[in-house]
């Protein structure tokens, strides 16, 4: 049979002996068929029969029209209407879509929902309104030309019944682009319809946010090649940024150097961009959607030409970092280089507990304790809490009761029997 002279089949039932339930279903699902049109509308109706039952007459001849291919799709307002076991029903989709039929369930969002929110924006603003039910709610988008690339989009959430309400309240939903099919929002975050990564491509204001710093912060450490040379500006002027760098060399330089020690980070000394976008205006929006490529590229060379000081104050802090982390790494009296050793050792072993020996004030003891503890960076000493209890009791008799262990105190870490980690003993 011919497309155009299929039938929507809609599917109403109701075990209740009440009517107005049937009406019910059959207002929402005939506005939804009017508003979406793909074949003549027509009802089955089973009144009184439960989802479990095989024998409702109603459901038995819509199964006898699909495979006779008179029906296009079907509607119906929920999964428990077509059956109670939710698994054998979308199996019964699947299957009526191999044989070209369309099942739509007003509250299943695995169903064909995106893909017809899909199909609604591609056929232009002719296709008139596209009404959905979504998280127990009724809702209406419509569309408003924007220009020749772009339409708006604008949705109404009706919270009884279903179709356009007068007098009802149209939020901004985002924006169309007609080049690549896609929704876009530069204010919010989409959640619902479009962000099925199988039917098309949807982009929130965080998500091209933060797509937009990386190919900024990137186009720029890649101009600059990590090399202060091809910087125009030499040397820093402002009295403010020569006293945040003398600040920065005397009170920051060491302890991020120990930080960068300890992490194992390798690529620390090169130049990292602080590109941060601004918020979406409509005109930087519907340029970045149309060429993100050449908008970030136009953003990365604005960036360079107006923070050239702010550039090269992040050139003179690493390079301060760096003359530090050289003086740590090539110091072995350090106490950041025993640090390293221990965590690195305990890193390695999959311990949850190990045996501690250490040496202090000319006394050796010897106690469990968790292993995570020395797994990071202790700052100056290891403190007690996670002793054992027992052994933590003696520790506080021998040293003191407010009393703690540094790195160079640790002699020996052991676990099942293996020696983990034991100090270099001074020459």
């Amino acid at each position: 049979m011919e497309q155009n002279k299929k039938i929507t089949a809609i599917y109403c039932r109701t075990a209740k002996q009440d009517p107005a339930d049937l009406a019910y279903q059959r207002t929402g699902l005939q506005d939804y068929a009017n508003a979406v049109p793909n074949g003549t509308p027509a009802f089955y109706e089973d009144y009184g029969y439960l989802a479990t039952d095989p024998e409702r007459p109603a459901f038995l001849q819509l199964e006898q029209d699909i495979r006779d291919g008179k029906v296009a799709r079907v509607l119906a307002m929920s999964l428990s209407s077509l059956g109670r076991n939710t698994e054998e029903v979308l199996r019964w989709a699947r299957t009526a879509l191999e044989q070209g039929v369309e099942v739509v369930t007003m509250d299943m969002p695995v169903s064909t929902l995106p893909k017809r929110f899909a199909a609604w924006l591609a056929g232009g603003p002719e296709a008139g309104p596209f009404m959905f039910y979504e998280g127990g709610y009724h809702s209406t988008i419509l569309r408003a030309l924007k220009n020749e690339d772009f339409d708006y989009l604008y949705c109404q959430r009706n919270y009884h019944g279903s179709g356009i309400k007068r007098g009802g309240n149209f939020e901004y939903a985002g924006i169309y682009c007609k080049s690549d099919e896609s929704v876009y929002d530069g204010q919010h975050d989409i959640r619902v319809l479009a962000e099925n990564p199988e039917s098309m491509i949807a982009l929130g204001a965080e998500r091209m946010r933060n797509d937009l710093e990386v190919e900024v912060r990137g186009a720029v450490e890649a101009a600059l090649g990590n090399n202060r040379d091809n910087l125009r500006v030499k040397e820093l002027t402002a009295a403010r940024d020569l006293e945040n760098l003398d600040y920065f060399i005397k009170h920051c330089a060491a302890s991020r150097a120990r930080e960068m020690f300890l992490g194992g980070a390798e690529d620390w000394a090169d130049y990292c961009c602080q590109y941060e976008p601004e918020c979406w205006t409509e005109e930087s929006l519907l340029k970045y959607i149309l060429d993100p490529a050449g908008y970030a590229a136009s953003e990365a060379a604005a960036y360079i030409n107006s923070n050239q000081e702010t550039i090269l104050f992040d050139f003179l802090t690493n390079s301060a970092i760096a003359k530090e982390y050289v003086a740590l790494a090539g110091n072995p009296r350090h106490p950041a280089q025993r640090i390293k050793g221990i965590m690195e050792a305990v890193n390695a072993s999959e311990a949850k507990t190990v045996r501690v020996t250490i040496c202090k004030d000319g006394t050796e003891f010897a106690f469990k304790t968790n292993a995570d503890d020395l797994r990071r960076d202790c700052g100056y000493s290891y403190g007690t809490w996670h002793i054992a209890a027992a052994d933590r009791r003696e520790f506080e008799r021998i040293f003191g009761r407010c009393a703690s262990y540094g790195p160079e105190h640790i002699v020996r870490i052991e676990y099942a029997r293996s020696v983990l980690y034991e100090a270099e003993v001074a020459a």
